[in-house]
């Protein structure tokens, strides 16, 4: 067959498609994309865009696929029309999201710091509480042991009455509350008689039972707040506060009698002496001493 038999059998050739060079392929493709139909098919990667009733034929495969863009799989918008725009969203997500997981997993760190610290605070409070305990426990200790040394050294170890010293500022404190409160106060000297003969007759063992005997009398025949002191080898003093002299010389007759049941062989002097607006301690214990001296004198 000839070739134009052949042409006229197949009839005339499509006319040749005339190419525009001021038209940008890639560009009109795109804005196809955009006012066409479009189809979505899910894959793990992402969505993939098909162009539905694109051209087929001539560059139409090849236009589609470079008209097919990426789209992230939660349907927004694509971070570009590219495979590097899903691995780049991918690698960073959404970056509000992220962020508030990072405060929030700060914020959990911090509250679990807080909690350490506060737990490290109470175990340190617990710790000084129960040093302070201690300290207060061995404060307590050091106080009784204080009082206790304070009155051994106060208190004349044969007869376990006050020493001198302390006697003495005893005396001035029960002084000065009798005149603030203008009430009376007696004072009592008490001489053991014949201690120097029994010392030497006897012995100084003998003596020393028998100044424990006298304590012993004044303890039992006098009140419980009254003072009584040791103010030479067999001379004590005895402070009464708030007492009448009757009374006075009541009680220590009833020292005398006490003590010749206990110590037949031992006996006291005792002289009196009243306060005075003008005494000091020394000078009331000195009337006391000198009534002593009269009373020893009119016998």
């Amino acid at each position: 067959m000839s070739s134009e038999q052949e042409r006229i059998t197949r009839g005339p050739d499509p006319p040749e498609r005339a190419e525009d060079p001021s038209v940008d392929e890639p560009q009109t493709l795109r804005n196809a994309v955009r006012s066409m139909g479009i189809t979505r098919r899910s894959r793990q990667q992402g969505n993939r865009l098909k162009v539905a009733g694109a051209p087929e034929g001539r560059g139409g495969a090849r236009e589609i696929r470079q008209a097919t863009v990426e789209v992230p799989p939660d349907g927004g918008q694509p971070n570009g029309d590219s495979a590097a725009g899903l691995a780049q969203h991918r690698r960073h997500g959404d970056p509000d999201a992220e962020r508030d997981r990072r405060r929030a997993a700060e914020d959990r760190r911090r509250a679990a710091e807080d909690r350490i610290r506060a737990a490290d605070d109470r175990a340190r409070a617990a710790v000084e509480r129960a040093r302070s305990e201690r300290d207060r426990v061995q404060a307590a200790r050091d106080r009784a042991q204080a009082a206790i040394d304070r009155e051994a050294s106060e208190i004349d170890e044969l007869t376990r009455v006050r020493r001198r010293g302390s006697g003495m500022a005893q005396l001035q404190r029960e002084i000065d509350r009798a005149r603030r409160g203008s009430q009376g106060l007696a004072v009592a000297f008490v001489d053991v008689d014949g201690l120097k003969l029994v010392n030497d007759t006897r012995g100084h063992h003998a003596g020393d039972l028998l100044l424990q005997a006298v304590a012993d009398a004044l303890r039992a025949g006098l009140r419980s707040y009254d003072v009584i002191m040791r103010i030479g080898g067999d001379e004590f003093v005895c402070v009464l506060p708030q007492a009448e002299m009757d009374d006075v010389r009541r009680r220590f007759a009833e020292v005398s009698s006490t003590l010749a049941r206990s110590a037949p062989e031992g006996s006291i002097t005792v002289g009196f002496a009243r306060l005075a607006d003008e005494d000091t301690a020394q000078s009331l214990v000195n009337r006391a001493d000198a009534d002593l001296l009269s009373s020893r004198r009119r016998r």
